[in-house]
């Protein structure tokens, strides 16, 4: 009797609660970091398992994302299993849960049956769970990658000492739409009409005190972190390092030093940055100052929903 493929299973189980007509499937390089993307409905992903094996084992990661604009279903990264029980009991429990590396989560939660939502919409719900429940604020938009269960995480960090690579395991995959879905999806439509009706302010920036360059400056906050916080800022503490980066870049940028300037500091004081985000550090200081002037120009533009998030 022939063995079931597990491989097979797992993205089966994973792709079936994340219920999109389409998806898109990323196959990202280990060596050139280049990611190639697939767009390929469930049947097509499955029947496709065998290739996706032989490039993971040759060194590539497999990601997944829903390939249409306003899916209803978005992510949240760089979890711990006690924020999961929180959001379980506050209404919402995720469609499907990822281990992605030991003890490191990525929930997939569905907000609504619709898959026609307005990107802005989906990428404003997703920022607000992210800060409530300290998720990757960089992973927080409507269109963001997952990791694909049933295959191996290949980033050299996570490679255990006997040389073995982590499997990305689906835990829960029970598609349900979250019970407070539809409650988010109102207040966050209501908070972006209301911003939309405000006059714009001008940025605040305030007169840049010293001589202090940018990296040092950045630096010197890091350390006030750490004093704050610990050797180890993770999400038990309501703050993660990508956070950190987001913060201190937004305080610079306040204070008057230039976009470019703290690009360079971000790239140079960040803590692990080569090795949190290897192959795509470019990419995230991009992301990280985009998000950090936004914070700048419109200070009001990330509310915390305490109406939303209380519980049930």
């Amino acid at each position: 009797m022939q063995k079931p493929d597990l491989t097979y299973l797992a993205a089966r189980r994973q792709l079936n609660a994340m219920q999109c007509g389409l998806f898109e499937v990323g196959i990202r390089d280990g060596k050139t970091e280049r990611m190639m993307s697939r767009a390929w409905n469930r049947n097509k992903i499955l029947s496709s398992i065998a290739w996706l094996k032989q490039v993971n084992a040759s060194g590539m990661d497999v990601y997944v994302r829903a390939a249409l604009e306003g899916s209803g279903l978005v992510l949240l990264d760089d979890l711990v299993l006690d924020t999961v029980e929180r959001m379980k009991r506050d209404g919402f429990a995720p469609a499907a849960l990822v281990e992605t590396s030991p003890a490191n989560y990525q929930a997939w939660v569905r907000l609504s049956e619709n898959n026609d939502l307005p990107a802005p919409l989906m990428t404003a719900c997703a920022k607000a769970l992210a800060r409530q429940y300290e998720g990757d604020p960089a992973s927080a938009d409507w269109h963001h990658y997952g990791r694909l269960a049933g295959f191996t995480n290949r980033k050299p960090v996570h490679v255990t000492a006997d040389g073995r690579h982590p499997w990305v395991l689906c835990h829960e995959a029970n598609g349900q739409i979250a019970a407070h879905g539809a409650k988010l999806l109102c207040e966050m439509q209501n908070f972006l009409l209301a911003e939309e009706a405000k006059p714009k302010p001008a940025p605040v920036i305030r007169p840049r005190l010293g001589n202090m360059d940018a990296q040092a400056e950045f630096t010197r906050q890091w350390k006030a972190l750490i004093v704050r916080y610990g050797e180890n800022i993770d999400s038990k503490h309501g703050l993660n390092e990508s956070r950190a980066d987001f913060v201190i870049c937004r305080n610079l940028l306040q204070d008057g030093y230039t976009p470019d300037e703290v690009a360079a500091a971000l790239a140079a004081a960040s803590p692990n940055l080569s090795t949190r985000k290897k192959g795509h550090e470019q990419d995230y200081i991009d992301r990280t100052l985009l998000k950090a002037w936004q914070a700048v120009e419109n200070p009001a533009s990330s509310p915390l929903l305490p109406g939303v998030f209380q519980g049930s």
